[in-house]
């Protein structure tokens, strides 16, 4: 349902775009992206790639939640 990129590439940068899917920049080099009609929060901060993949799991119980 979601997938990590380097936010910080070119490639990255040109998935979101032809995919339609939602980038969410997170506060270092990665960003999520999930399906459109999703919305997936992860935690402000510096956080470790396995931390953002548990908070991003977690968050999937509730995808509709209001930021």
């Amino acid at each position: 349902m979601f997938g990590l990129i380097d936010a910080t590439s070119n490639e990255g940068r040109a998935d979101c775009e032809n995919t339609g899917r939602t980038k969410i920049r997170t506060n270092n080099a990665f960003a999520i992206l999930i399906r459109k009609g999703y919305r997936l929060t992860v935690a402000q901060g510096k956080h470790s790639l396995p931390d953002m993949v548990h908070a991003a799991l977690a968050s999937l119980a509730s995808p509709f939640s209001p930021s």
